[in-house]
């Protein structure tokens, strides 16, 4: 275990720096296989298994790549939803899992749980309540009633957290009009979204 752990250490570190070259891509990959040998069922590792994937995905940002961009973000969200197994209540799981969807254009049930997850589990955390409002606001037409309530909910968190700028931004985005008629139907408790709405209606 101490050296499943020691590894586990080693690819958290280098999945963390700003950029690896192709060898060292090919290194991390390695020394994550021997993790996932080691430790198996542990969400720590397969967490990092779906992180390394993912940022394999985005890494892969050419129109040739397509295909090998969206197969790591398969393998992302496969591994993520075998760490949430083992961890459901920790919120940044969720985000990774609904921010790997979204890359994928999957905009369904899982989507919408997800979402509802986040804002439960998570709804102080500045960086997951924007993450949410985000991908909300860009899947707003398929979200099902708990994904919307889930949307309008980070939108109000995230207005209250946010500095000015951000705030401004998040108010431009997408079908506001959309957004604001259905805060007016919610039974949430949205008073600085609403108020929003009423200054800038759409």
């Amino acid at each position: 275990m101490a050296l499943a752990d020691a590894l586990t250490t080693q690819v958290a570190y280098q999945l963390h720096q700003p950029s690896l070259s192709d060898a060292e891509w090919q290194i991390t990959g390695q020394i994550l296989r021997r993790v996932l040998l080691l430790a198996p069922d542990q969400a720590r590792s397969l967490e990092l298994a779906g992180q390394f994937y993912q940022a394999k995905g985005y890494r892969q940002s050419s129109q040739q790549d397509f295909a090998s961009r969206q197969d790591s973000r398969q393998k992302a969200l496969h591994y993520f939803r075998l760490a949430l197994r083992h961890n459901p209540a920790w919120p940044y799981l969720w985000d990774r899992l609904a921010l790997t969807k979204m890359g994928l254009q999957q905009y369904d049930r899982e989507l919408s749980g997800a979402l509802e997850r986040i804002a439960r589990l998570g709804p102080w955390e500045k960086t997951l309540q924007y993450d949410l409002a985000i991908i909300g606001l860009s899947a707003s037409d398929y979200l099902d009633q708990s994904g919307r309530e889930a949307l309008y909910f980070a939108v109000e968190q995230s207005l209250k957290m946010q500095d000015k700028d951000t705030q401004q931004s998040l108010m431009a985005q997408f079908k506001l009009k959309t957004l604001c008629k259905g805060v007016q139907n919610s039974n949430a408790n949205l008073s600085t979204l609403s108020q929003r709405c009423a200054e800038k209606p759409g």
